[in-house]
């Protein structure tokens, strides 16, 4: 087992926290609130000068380029057509790819595209809440029940980051390595990493649909932090928003409203999210993370933030009035 190491936290149950709230948040249905909680741990990583922070500001989301859609959709008709139908579609970052390794030393992550059917999962009457609920911890209730699974999906414009965090991982993994920032780099750039994925999925469903209402998930196998969360279940997918591939593009957003706007819309500022114990770093400017670099203390301060208005287990009422701009998008119309 590798042996802990941390320039910012004082045990590693304190990075599993910041990880779980991670999830929780993409599992809520809130992966841009997720991507903007690691900014602070990212501001820290560059503060004490690790170039893993520099590669993830490398990678905006509108930098990351989701392949293979089209393709994904002839698919799921052709499986509908043999008589499996199809009710969800799990894409997983996994580590058992093939990895190809551009000329400038570039590894895109390797996704695999698990196709689902009712057999798995009541996906069709399950709500976001059902399906918060089939998890256990990195594990499902649909877990390995795919009709069928490939590689049709495919991402670009993650590749420097993810051959950096490959190269971390391997040796931060064996034990020997204790160079702290190394590690705490490792766990904030693979946070990263998982939640643009996310992000890119949920864009790309924004832009280009689905064929019919259905659940789409985004996971891991075996790829660090290991989360898994919903991205849409089907009844977040309004019926008159299924598209035909050869309408092209559809412009999915309420009322025409830019996708852009909905983000700016009861989303609390993430660097003034209220400490939860009220003590003196609540009133610490939000830029200043020098202090992070030689205290422990910081080191609490900067998991307080990360964690600060955590969501609860999920419940259908809470689900029912979350003001993500993602959620209020693909809510139901009346």
């Amino acid at each position: 087992m590798p042996n802990f190491a941390s320039a910012l936290f004082e045990n590693e149950q304190q990075v599993r926290e910041i990880l779980f709230t991670m999830e929780a948040l993409l599992r809520e249905g809130d992966a841009d609130e997720a991507a903007l909680r690691l900014e602070l741990a990212i501001e820290a990583l560059e503060e004490l000068g690790h170039p893993i922070a520099g590669l993830c500001h490398e990678t905006p989301l509108n930098r990351v380029d989701v392949k293979g859609w089209e393709a994904l959709h002839q698919r799921v008709l052709e499986l509908n057509q043999n008589g499996a139908p199809i009710t969800a579609v799990g894409i997983d970052i996994s580590v058992h790819g093939d990895a190809v390794v551009r000329a400038d030393g570039a590894i895109e992550p390797f996704l695999e595209t698990n196709f689902y059917s009712d057999a798995a999962f009541d996906f069709t009457n399950g709500t976001r809440v059902d399906l918060i609920e089939g998890y256990s911890g990195s594990a499902s209730a649909w877990q390995g029940c795919f009709v069928e699974i490939d590689s049709i999906v495919s991402i670009a414009g993650l590749g420097r980051l993810n051959a950096e965090l490959r190269r971390l991982e391997a040796e931060c993994r064996t034990g020997e390595h204790t160079d702290a920032l190394d590690h705490d780099a490792l766990w904030v750039g693979s946070a990263f990493l998982a939640v643009r994925v996310h992000q890119a999925i949920r864009e790309c469903i924004i832009e280009w649909g689905l064929p019919f209402p259905m659940t789409v998930l985004v996971g891991s196998n075996e790829s660090y932090p290991f989360f898994d969360a919903p991205v849409i279940t089907r009844d977040e997918f309004s019926p008159d928003e299924m598209i035909d591939w050869a309408d092209g593009a559809v412009n999915m957003v309420e009322e025409n409203v830019p996708y852009a706007q909905t983000q700016s819309e009861g989303t609390a500022p993430w660097l003034e999210a209220a400490d939860p114990e009220g003590d003196a770093d609540a009133d610490e400017h939000p830029d200043d993370v020098a202090a992070v670099a030689d205290s422990q203390v910081s080191g609490s301060s900067l998991r307080k933030r990360l964690q600060a208005n955590a969501p609860e287990p999920a419940d259908a009422t809470k689900v029912e009035e979350s003001s993500g701009g993602f959620m209020r998008l693909f809510k139901r119309r009346a």
